[in-house]
């Protein structure tokens, strides 16, 4: 029984196993997160490897694809992190309301603490 594995098969799969790899440095962080950071790797890994291979040709398609998943999901995470410590949600919902004119719900109301 021969265990050929295609080479397509390879090179695709270096990517989400990179990006797994980086997944093992990560504590604290919750299993959604996890899996979206990860599937954000593997599409960076699919779409960049064949770049990285043309620029730096002494590395392979595997090898570009393995390290494009693992800098990838880093750089996901640190995107996350900016994201949460920025607090963009409650200012994109500030936007919004503003665009539709709506209170906001978080802002202090004005006769409040008279």
């Amino acid at each position: 029984m021969s265990m050929d594995i295609p080479p397509d098969l390879a090179r695709h799969a270096a990517g989400p196993l990179g990006a797994l790899t980086a997944m093992l440095f990560m504590k604290g962080t919750p299993l959604p997160r996890k899996l979206a950071m990860a599937a954000a790797g593997g599409v960076a890994s699919y779409y960049g490897a064949p770049t990285l291979a043309a620029i730096y040709p002494q590395i392979s398609p595997g090898l570009a694809g393995y390290l494009l998943g693992l800098f990838g999901l880093a750089v996901v995470a640190k995107l996350f992190a900016t994201w949460e410590a920025l607090d963009i949600g409650r200012l994109m919902r500030k936007r919004i309301a503003s665009w539709l004119g709506v209170a906001d719900d978080e802002a202090p109301s004005e006769g409040a603490g008279q």
